[in-house]
């Protein structure tokens, strides 16, 4: 099993208004659509890519594999 977790580096929620989120809430972010996003597996960076459209449904694309030196 792996946990994977997709982050989008910008704009910052205080705890205050991420514990008052309910069922319906939307967050929008100034997130460009074509800047990079970092997609971590078991905590540690892995790939890094962009959100694309594959039909009706959004999907990961790996653009680069980050190798750790």
């Amino acid at each position: 099993m792996i946990d994977l977790e997709a982050r989008l580096h910008g704009p910052t929620l205080s705890l205050g208004k991420l514990l008052d989120l309910t069922e319906g809430d939307v967050l929008a972010f100034e997130y460009p659509v074509a800047k990079p996003v970092d997609l971590m597996v078991n905590g540690k960076l892995k790939y890094r890519g962009g959100v694309i459209t594959t039909g009706r449904k959004q999907a990961f694309e790996v653009q680069e594999l980050v190798v750790e030196p």
